[in-house]
């Protein structure tokens, strides 16, 4: 039998070239990372370290992640300045805005009470047949302690006193206040202003609510209260009579609103736009006792004092006179 010699075993090129690649890499050193740096996740493909595109490989083996260019931090910061610009360029034109929805409203208060008193021969809340018109809030007579303890129903009233001021001029805190808040009841019932109004006084005879007995301002926790008001020696009035009046400011804790609201500057820009700018004559006024918003302080320096212009805090409520009420 004749036994045939086995036959050379070739490998092919393709083959070949894969054995001498084995080889190559069998002889390669392995390259183990620094145990304290990020290129545990990279990995070797036929010697050739490659790594994730979040890292970048230095020449000495330690793979560093990507940070922020100098110009990407340069726009950031930019961007934020701009924010916090606009951010502060707004509050100023919101203020703006509030100071001068303060000047319209108490313009268009006045010729509402003119309108009213032109239609009605009356002041509001001082009108002696005002339920007449729009019924009994309660209480058995028009201007009795019953019907100020009552809380309008809608459109029902009390009636005044009919003295040509808006409170009664027996000077009792029982019917003070409720004529301050029943003009603004009756102002909206002839549909001069807006607004819902209890026409009650809270707590105290005479304490005045924003948004509750009187109407609301579109400054933070402001408000106005209609009143007539002849100054009581050693308060902190400049002379003079004020009747109509607003009163100008936040709910104090027992009367009209009458703390403060504005700074010197802002009261003394709505002073000019509508009167004088001198905070003690003239139309609008303010209180003399707060040295952050007149100087000279006191009653004596009426007709020299000015607005304190370099005070920076809340320090002035305004008194808006319809007529002058000189001094």
């Amino acid at each position: 039998m004749v036994v045939q010699a086995p036959r050379p075993f070739h490998l092919s090129h393709r083959e070949r070239s894969a054995s001498n690649a084995r080889r190559v890499r069998a002889r390669l050193p392995t390259i183990r990372p620094h145990p304290e740096s990020a290129v545990l996740s990279c990995r070797f493909h036929g010697g050739i370290r490659s790594c994730p595109s979040d890292q970048t490989p230095s020449c000495d083996g330690v793979t560093r992640r990507a940070g922020f260019s100098l110009i990407e931090l340069a726009i950031v910061l930019v961007i934020l300045g701009l924010l916090v610009g606009g951010i502060m360029s707004g509050q100023s034109l919101i203020r703006a805005a509030e100071l001068r929805s303060v000047t319209s409203d108490l313009s268009r208060y006045e010729s509402a009470v003119y309108t009213f008193r032109d239609k009605y021969f009356a002041l509001p809340g001082d009108m002696t047949n005002a339920t007449a018109f729009w019924g009994f809030a309660g209480g058995t007579a028009g201007n009795d302690a019953d019907c100020f303890n009552a809380t309008s129903n809608g459109t029902t009233t009390c009636n005044g006193n009919g003295n040509g001021e808006i409170y009664p001029g027996d000077n009792s805190l029982a019917f003070n206040a409720p004529e301050w808040f029943h003009a603004w009841v009756q102002l909206k019932n002839a549909g001069l202003v807006e607004g819902s109004y209890t026409g009650r006084r809270v707590g105290d005879p005479r304490q005045a609510v924003p948004g509750t007995n009187v109407p609301r301002s579109k400054v933070s926790n402001g408000g106005f209260t209609l009143m007539s008001y002849t100054p009581i020696p050693g308060l902190a009035w400049y002379s003079g009579r004020y009747n109509p009046m607003i009163f100008f400011g936040t709910q104090s804790a027992d009367v009209e609103t009458y703390s403060p609201i504005l700074k010197a500057e802002e009261a003394w820009n709505i002073d000019t736009k509508l009167d004088d700018g001198r905070p003690g004559f003239g139309r609008v006024r303010t209180h003399h006792d707060n040295a952050n918003c007149v100087t000279p302080t006191g009653s004596a320096n009426q007709n020299t004092a000015t607005y304190n212009l370099t005070a920076n805090s809340i320090a002035c409520a305004l008194i808006y006179s319809f007529d002058n009420p000189g001094q």
